[in-house]
C-alpha cells in the first residue's frame, strides 16, 4: 500500500477544534472556514484551497481520499457501537484492497 500524506503548517497555534470529513473535503472548504475549525482533516485538497485555509489560520491536513473513508468508517462505527449498544447490529465489510494505486 502506498501511503501519501501532506500536511501543511501555519505557526504553532493552540489546537480546540478538529473538523474531520471523509473522502473528498476540498468541495467544503467554504463551510470549513465559517466553522470555527483550529485543523481540517480530510482527502483530496487542491493547492488553492489548502492556501485558503492556511491564510484564514486553519491547519490543513490531507490525508488522501481512500485512508480519510476508512479512517472516517472506523469513526463513525465506533460511535454507532457506543451510542446505540444493543439497538443496531453494525456489519463491516472488510476490504484492504484500495480502488486506485500510484505506481
Amino acid at each position: 500500500t502506498t501511503e501519501i500524506y501532506t500536511l501543511s503548517l501555519h505557526d504553532a497555534l493552540p489546537i480546540s477544534k478538529v473538523g474531520l470529513l471523509g473522502g473528498s473535503g476540498g468541495d467544503f472548504v467554504t463551510e470549513v472556514l465559517d466553522s470555527g475549525v483550529d485543523v481540517f482533516i480530510t482527502g483530496d485538497l487542491k493547492h488553492h484551497q489548502v492556501h485558503s485555509l492556511l491564510h484564514s489560520g486553519i491547519v490543513a491536513v490531507d490525508i488522501g481520499h481512500y485512508d480519510s473513508e476508512k479512517f472516517m468508517m472506523a469513526c463513525f462505527e465506533d460511535t454507532l457501537r457506543s451510542k446505540f449498544e444493543g439497538l443496531i447490529s453494525v456489519d463491516k465489510f472488510e476490504d484492504s484492497t484500495e480502488y486506485m494505486r500510484v505506481f
